[in-house]
């Protein structure tokens, strides 16, 4: 029983997340530890931690004075859009609204396009969730053709569920046309994961497929796949990821386990984990997140440990979440079968 709790106490989603920001704090290496703080604030966006989210902003926008003050300002636009969008989930729609139009007015201040684009991509899809959407298409219609296809595709997964199903085609067809002419292989992956997802969730599903399978057939031509080529198995990774969000997560389990580099690997595991939560399989998806959570013992790169167990937190606590609802389901059903049961007894004895 000891032992139980032990093994409890040391995978609950509440450890994770102090040793991630315990780990990311104490790096030397501001770049790195903007880095593990960028994906920390967005694990705890997704856990609905709004006031923790915000605290690490401020803590990414104190990093101005040690680096590319743009880099920054990129960054805390994407992790104010990411709470947008928490927010905006559980209905707060005005302070989502104040968010997003925060994280906008630090984007248009940015010159660089790189950064502008990634931040950009966060802005449009915040801007949609909170039923801006001709404002979100105008800005993801803005931004590089390399990011362009994720913006319209997350816009169109909004579209899909406020019921404007049309609308929703359309823009994982535009999504679709850029795509099939960016000249790099990963971002062309990324992009086509993205639209299969959107066209998922719009009901295509045999569309979502054949563009799965021509995200995987352009990520097997990249013939690198030394341990720690990145290029490769992050484009592995996103081929995943769709796999689990359109009901695949087992093809998907199979395809991450071929992947070496351990980075990729856990986030591979945790978004398989996430899918299978979603489904009902709580289980099955503790076991796959126990399984990232021992690969991340033997990561010695500080600042990659730490985005890794951020992405585990955020697994466990819908784990977690999973099971509280289940015990409450279970109480329920008892207190309905109390009486019944005290009826019976009633008619027994009399």
């Amino acid at each position: 029983m000891a032992e139980s709790r032990k093994k409890e106490k040391i995978i609950s989603s509440e450890s994770i997340i102090q040793k991630a920001i315990s780990i990311a704090r104490k790096d030397s290496d501001y770049g790195l530890r903007l880095f593990a703080s960028s994906d920390i604030c967005q694990a705890l966006s997704k856990a609905g931690e709004i006031e923790r989210a915000l605290d690490v902003v401020k803590e990414i926008g104190k990093f101005r004075f040690a680096l590319n003050p743009e880099l920054v300002d990129g960054k805390c636009a994407f992790a104010l859009s990411n709470i947008s969008k928490a927010l905006a989930e559980t209905g707060q729609m005005e302070r989502a609204k104040r968010m997003v139009e925060e994280a906008l007015s630090i984007t248009k201040k940015i010159d660089n396009d790189g950064v502008r684009s990634e931040a950009s991509l966060g802005v449009s899809g915040a801007l949609a969730k909170v039923g801006e959407i001709d404002k979100a298409l105008d800005i993801a219609r803005e931004i590089s053709h390399e990011w362009r296809p994720s913006a319209l595709s997350d816009i169109s997964q909004t579209l899909t569920k406020v019921r404007q199903i049309q609308k929703a085609k359309e823009a994982t067809k535009e999504a679709l046309d850029i795509a099939r002419i960016i000249s790099s292989d990963t971002y062309r992956v990324r992009a086509l994961s993205d639209i299969s997802v959107a066209l998922a969730k719009a009901g295509e599903l045999e569309k979502a497929k054949k563009v799965i399978e021509e995200a995987l057939d352009i990520t097997e031509g990249i013939h690198d796949r030394t341990k720690y080529d990145t290029s490769h198995w992050f484009a592995l990774l996103d081929v995943v990821q769709a796999l689990a969000s359109t009901g695949e997560p087992m093809r998907a389990l199979d395809i991450a386990k071929g992947i070496s580099f351990d980075r990729a690997r856990v986030h591979a595991f945790s978004s398989i984990s996430e899918a299978l939560v979603k489904d009902g399989k709580t289980e099955k998806a503790k076991e796959i997140i126990e399984e990232a959570l021992n690969i991340t013992k033997g990561m010695s790169v500080d600042w990659i440990r730490s985005v890794a167990l951020s992405k585990i937190y955020a697994v466990l606590r819908l784990i977690e979440q999973a099971q509280c609802l289940t015990s409450v389901d279970m109480e329920e059903e008892s207190k309905k079968e109390e009486p019944k049961k005290r009826g019976f007894f009633k008619k027994l004895f009399g």
